[in-house]
Formats: C-alpha cells, sequence, structure tokens
C-alpha cells in the first residue's frame, strides 16, 4: 500500500505565476526608473551611495524583491498538493451520515442478496469512487451494512485468489484500472481496520486536477457527487461543469 501521496496542480499555473510576476516587477520599475526627493534623500545618505548609483541601488531592490517573491510561489506550488498522510478514525466516520464526502457501501464485489460477486456492484463503488474524484474528494467505507453495523471484508475475501487485504487492494486496483484509469490511481488510497475479527477498508480519494470518466458497457460516464447521491451528468452538463471547475482545460 502506498504510505502517502502528493498530486500538485499542473505547471501551467505555476508558469503562468512567473509570468505574472516579470509583468508586475517591470511595471515597479517603470514606476520608480524616476528619483523621488524622499527616495532619493534616503539612498543618499546611506552606504550605497558609495559604491552603486540610484539607479542600480533601485534594480538591485526590486530584483531582490522579484526573487523572493518568485521563490514564496514556487514553494506554494510544490507544497499545493494534497498527501494522504493520516489514517481517518473509522469509528469517527460510522457515527456520520452518509453526505458530500462520505458514503457506505456492505462490500466491493459481493451481492449480499444474490450471494455472489456482481460487476454491478464493483461498477456502483467505481461510479462512487469516480464521483469523489470529480468532486471535492471522499471517503467510501466497506463493509458495513444499512444500519452501519459491520459485515466485514471476509465476503469479498472470499471471492478472490488471495484472500486478505493485499488481494482486496490488487481486485481494487485492477478493476480501477480497467473503469476508471491507472493514471488517476495515485489519487486514490485504501485504508483497512481491524475489530474483534472484523476487518472494514476505507477508499480514500482526493480532488482530482482534471476531469475524470468511468468506462462502462462500452460507453463513458462522468459522475459528481451532489449532496450524499452519486449524478451522472448529461453530456451538455459535463462540458459546463468542466469548464467552470477546471478552466484550463
Amino acid at each position: 500500500m502506498l504510505n502517502s501521496t502528493t498530486i500538485r496542480r499542473s505547471p501551467l499555473s505555476l508558469i503562468r505565476n512567473f509570468v505574472v510576476i516579470e509583468i508586475i516587477a517591470i511595471l515597479l520599475f517603470i514606476l520608480v526608473s524616476r528619483p523621488g526627493d524622499v527616495e532619493y534623500e534616503l539612498y543618499s545618505q546611506s552606504f550605497f551611495a558609495e559604491f552603486m548609483s540610484y539607479t542600480t541601488a533601485k534594480f538591485l531592490l526590486l530584483s531582490g524583491m522579484q526573487f523572493c517573491i518568485t521563490i514564496v510561489v514556487f514553494l506554494r506550488w510544490y507544497y499545493s498538493g494534497q498527501v494522504f498522510n493520516k489514517k481517518p478514525d473509522i469509528k469517527e466516520l460510522i457515527n456520520k451520515e452518509e453526505n458530500e464526502k462520505l458514503e457506505f457501501k456492505s462490500s466491493l464485489r459481493f451481492d449480499h442478496k444474490l450471494s455472489k460477486p456482481n460487476r454491478d456492484v464493483e461498477k456502483a463503488a467505481m461510479k462512487s469512487v469516480a464521483a469523489f474524484l470529480n468532486s471535492n474528494g471522499g471517503q467510501l467505507v466497506i463493509g458495513f451494512d444499512d444500519k452501519k453495523q459491520p459485515l466485514g471484508l471476509h465476503y469479498d475475501y472470499k471471492t478472490l485468489q488471495r484472500q486478505d487485504s493485499d488481494g482486496f487492494e490488487n481486485h481494487f486496483t485492477q478493476v480501477f484500472n480497467s473503469m476508471i484509469g491507472p493514471e488517476h490511481r495515485q489519487l486514490v488510497k485504501l485504508w483497512f481496520y481491524k475489530d474483534e475479527g472484523s476487518e472494514t477498508a476505507v477508499i480514500e480519494a482526493a480532488s482530482s486536477p482534471k476531469p475524470v470518466y468511468l468506462k462502462a458497457n462500452n460507453n463513458e460516464h462522468f459522475y459528481v457527487r451532489t449532496g450524499n447521491i452519486v449524478t451522472d451528468l448529461k453530456l451538455s452538463e459535463v462540458d459546463k461543469y468542466i469548464r467552470t471547475r477546471w478552466p484550463q482545460h
């Protein structure tokens, strides 16, 4: 399992910020290119006057300010990612109701009504994950019934070749890569919990920096989270949503 994941914004945003800095720096230099009485008097009384001209001193000052602002912008971009480094509190989650960033499911692939694996159950789980990715992120809790009583993962485990948490995560990754895409896998982390012999899981998804489509039945679908439900947007709605949420696309 991954220990941590960092998601950074596109480098285009960094380049755009650098261009803005350059424009501001040029404008500032033009504005102060003619010496004012107060500024010039302060300069003439400083020790800098012995070594450089007034224009050179202002140029170095503005260059230093530009350099500092550039460093700040870069560091903010570099550390602007979302990091999965804290394991969610499962007890805190089950005391909450389903909402925009939280959903509960009894299993990943085992259909408790039919008592066998069901691709539709897998699809329902992936729809929720895709919706979280296209919205503000969220957590999908696996292994609880409608009354939030623990069912555990052993029903899912029994359907897998490797019947443990590693086998569960491997299968999740295979289904995820097939239906959503391996390029988005870094945005999702699985956490496992053991309590009195029962094992449950939380699938945590970050907000994606680009649109995510779910492939099913030879079609692509675009899901978002609206309140505590998953919504399949129409084609016209998808275009408007993408232009609003990801203007760079």
